[in-house]
């Protein structure tokens, strides 16, 4: 029993020594302040473990579980970003243009009509007409009208009376109309044509034609092309590049990180 007491207060003895060595001063490892330039920016990971001094180990385990409470510091890294202002010098290209007058020939061609007479000989028919007596047999018909007796039967009407009876001891005459054949004499007269020769002089007319030589004159265009030379002026663009140096200001972003302690409480058993 008494070796369980002892053992008890060597453990709480060790563990109050653990506890109260983070108030002795423990100084964890400090990590730089790193500024970052403003082309390239660097950053060092920062150590978030603190080093301790291991606690004192002991050998006596009591039988009841003592909790006890351990105060320590972490760092915690802290990060700010600041602007700052950083003067450029900047080279622009300033682009000048100017023109200048060129001269230059031109042919141009100049088209000249004129006119030239030009003599040639034309063939033109001329008609002549003439009479010409010629003599030609014609047969002429001779007309001769004579008067011939022609012969007609024709049926002449003449009208007969009949006796009738007419009823209950009456008779009557009715007129009966008949045709009797008669035979008449008519003169026709009968032309007739008979043909005699005779000589006839007629006049034919005769057409002859030929060709009389002309002279005529006509104008005949000329077309005749000269090149003239002709001087112009045209504007030439010419365009020339210069540099100009201006100081552009600006804004560079720059992030910096610091540690920042702070202290923790947590709970552990004793003799850990």
């Amino acid at each position: 029993m008494l070796t369980k007491s002892f053992c008890l207060l060597v453990g709480i003895f060790a563990t109050f020594t653990v506890a109260n060595a983070g108030d002795d001063g423990w100084v964890p490892v400090a990590t730089p302040t790193i500024v970052n330039e403003p082309a390239t920016t660097v950053y060092y990971p920062p150590s978030s473990t603190a080093s301790y001094a291991a606690p004192v180990d002991t050998y006596c385990m009591p039988q009841t579980q003592v909790m006890t409470q351990r105060r320590y510091w972490a760092a915690k890294p802290v990060y700010e970003t600041s602007e700052r202002e950083e003067r450029v010098v900047v080279r622009k290209p300033v682009y000048d243009t100017s023109y200048r007058e060129e001269k230059y020939l031109v042919r141009k061609p100049v088209v000249e009509t004129a006119e030239r007479e030009e003599t040639y000989t034309v063939l033109k028919p001329v008609y002549e007409t003439s009479e010409r007596e010629q003599r030609v047999q014609v047969c002429k018909p001779i007309y001769e009208t004579q008067l011939q007796n022609r012969y007609v039967t024709q049926y002449m009407p003449y009208v007969s009376y009949q006796p009738t009876y007419l009823g209950w001891g009456v008779w009557g005459q009715t007129a009966v109309t008949a045709y009797a054949p008669q035979v008449m004499a008519q003169q026709v007269p009968i032309q007739t044509v008979r043909y005699a020769m005779e000589e006839e002089v007629r006049k034919q007319p005769v057409t002859t034609m030929k060709y009389v030589e002309e002279h005529q004159t006509r104008k005949v265009p000329v077309t005749t092309t000269r090149w003239v030379e002709e001087e112009k002026s045209r504007s030439i663009p010419q365009t020339t590049v210069r540099f100009e140096e201006s100081v552009e200001v600006r804004k560079v972003p720059t992030t910096t990180m610091r540690i920042q302690w702070e202290e923790r409480t947590e709970w552990v058993a004793a003799g850990s």
